[in-house]
């Protein structure tokens, strides 16, 4: 599956991946559940626009740094 994943990802390709962030022996470890190749360019600015809204509305983080 990691093979057919890794032939699809290229250079400049958008891609969406989903799984699971954890820490091993000190490290981050990622594990891959699912990528999926986006067709729509816009859908990489839709992101950041919402991790934007998330830090605001969510999370209490405000653009700069110090509170």
């Amino acid at each position: 599956m990691a093979a057919h994943f890794a032939s699809e990802i290229k250079i400049g390709v958008v891609a969406r991946v989903r799984g699971r962030i954890a820490g091993y022996r000190g490290a981050v470890q990622v594990t891959v559940s699912d990528v999926v190749v986006e067709r729509d360019p816009n859908v990489e600015a839709f992101h950041w626009l919402d991790c934007i809204r998330l830090a605001r509305n969510c999370y209490n983080v405000v653009a700069g740094g110090a509170v």
